[in-house]
């Protein structure tokens, strides 16, 4: 909705400047939810959680846990790394990894 009001330009007094509406500010996520299908960003990869039997069956893992790699870019850190377009990452390090979530935090461990 725009609004009118009184400016003081200069010196003098603008009458009736017409304001711009109120941007529409998008919710940033600050926690994942694990009940929501999960996209996301990791080392420049486009990748995904393991969530459905289709997606464990097409990809012949046993469970549904995961994080599938839906597109790796060239040069970007995740191809450097080695990762390619279908890989599945189950392990980071240490600890094993479920979900997107997961793999966040075993990347920065407190």
């Amino acid at each position: 909705m725009n609004s009118r009001r009184n400016f003081i330009i200069k010196g003098s007094i603008a009458t009736s400047a017409l304001l711009a509406a109120k941007p529409i500010i998008p919710e940033i996520i600050t926690e994942f939810e694990e009940s929501k299908s999960q996209i996301g960003n990791w080392q420049g990869a486009s990748v995904k959680n393991i969530e459905t039997l289709g997606e464990q069956s097409a990809l012949g893992l046993k469970d549904t846990k995961g994080v599938y790699f839906m597109d790796v870019p060239i040069n970007s850190l995740a191809e450097k790394n080695g990762f390619k377009k279908g890989d599945v990452l189950l392990k980071f390090g240490e600890s094993q990894i479920q979900n997107l979530f997961e793999l966040f935090i075993a990347e920065f461990p407190k």
